[in-house]
């Protein structure tokens, strides 16, 4: 472990700061946005903290929230002083620092209009199931109805500004100890220059339902997904529990699957989500809405 020169204070040695990437790699005067750890030691104690650095705007971004966090949440009233609704929040914390999200410096678009904006101007980064370890402070994070039932731009329906830790914050309440989000669209408002979604996060969730179901034997269909080179389906006991892999089909033009010798009355759930190979490497799509089955 590297330190930096001794320092005399206080009659007791202290070594200075170090900080560091998480793979050790020391860091040089600009703190350049990912996560990161601090390293100190004082008379033998021994000190890392787990650190996670975004941009200027985007911390400035996130005081804003504090200070107006618990605020009046109102659709209704959401461009009033002291009320708010999700996207107006997100919204007005980046016009402090004169970020004119969605385009209109005057009135904030709902969360749906907001997302389509990020794409358009590239600043949508994620999609689909994104652990937090991707994301840094002051990302917004669109939560998003596979189904789109509502009619929306890809069925979203609320936005939420990524705190670090594994904490969201919105007007009326934080959201903490997440490591994984499902179903969700993540852009970073303060990137100059970005290539905006990968290939693999604009495939469309696949629409999945039912076919068959009898004598043990459940068959899923959905509508092919337009680039796709193919498809794995997961299942759960719970429809938001933990999806295991049940069957990786290679296929892009593939519109079904079928799972034989499964347990009569019990009930399961199914997601299906489509892939994508680019540069040798598998990416993938959003998962499709939960597809629920009592096995007759």
């Amino acid at each position: 472990m590297k330190y930096d020169k001794m320092d005399k204070k206080g009659g007791a040695f202290v070594r200075r700061i170090l900080f560091t990437d998480v793979d050790g790699r020391r860091r040089g005067g600009r703190r350049r946005p990912g996560a990161a750890a601090i390293t100190a030691e004082y008379e033998g104690f021994i000190l890392t903290y787990a650190v996670e650095v975004s941009y200027k705007d985007a911390v400035s971004a996130l005081r804003y929230c504090f200070k107006h966090y618990g605020s009046t949440y109102s659709q209704k009233n959401r461009m009033e002083e002291g009320s708010y609704d999700c996207s107006s929040f997100v919204w007005r914390a980046y016009r402090s620092v004169k970020r004119k999200l969605g385009g209109d410096k005057d009135w904030a678009p709902t969360a749906a209009d907001l997302a389509k904006w990020c794409v358009k101007n590239k600043y949508m980064i994620y999609a689909g199931t994104v652990s937090t370890d991707k994301l840094l402070p002051g990302d917004l994070i669109f939560e998003c109805d596979p189904s789109e039932a509502n009619g929306r731009y890809k069925g979203i329906y609320h936005v939420d500004m990524y705190q670090g830790n594994g904490v969201l914050i919105t007007v009326e309440r934080q959201k903490a100890n997440r490591e994984e989000l499902r179903d969700v669209m993540i852009a970073r408002p303060c990137l100059d220059k970005t290539s905006g979604l990968s290939a693999a996060a604009k495939l469309s969730a696949p629409k999945a339902e039912v076919k068959k179901n009898s004598g043990g034997t459940v068959k899923l269909s959905w509508g092919r997904v337009k680039e796709a080179d193919g498809y794995v389906v997961a299942r759960s006991t719970e429809k938001n529990g933990t999806y295991v892999k049940v069957k990786t089909i290679r296929k892009g033009a593939a519109t079904g699957f079928t799972q034989k010798g499964l347990k009569k009355g019990s009930t399961c759930y199914y997601r299906v989500k489509a892939y994508k190979k680019v540069k040798g490497k598998i990416q993938y799509g959003r998962e499709s809405a939960a597809v629920k089955v009592k096995v007759k």
